[in-house]
């Protein structure tokens, strides 16, 4: 059950990417702020059979209201 301050953050990798992407970076930024912060680092899942996973979802608990905005950048072997 999520509350309040806390919300779910999902994406879904396409498969034409999903191979070469070695961990994911999330990213926020407050509606006032300049830069973003990095908030996650999710390292590439894969299944059983090595097929790399392609659904992700991500718990955040926000420490104030307002408007954020969230940025998900795939990191390859080369950064």
């Amino acid at each position: 059950m999520l509350t309040d301050n806390q919300l779910e953050i999902f994406w879904r990798v396409p498969d034409t990417i999903a191979n070469l992407i070695k961990k994911y970076e999330v990213y926020r930024r407050y509606e006032t702020e300049f830069r973003s912060e990095k908030v996650h680092t999710i390292n590439q899942g894969f299944n059983a059979f090595g097929v790399p996973r392609k659904d992700y979802v991500v718990n955040e608990i926000l420490a104030d209201y307002g408007t954020f905005y969230y940025k998900i950048i795939g990191v390859g072997a080369s950064e």
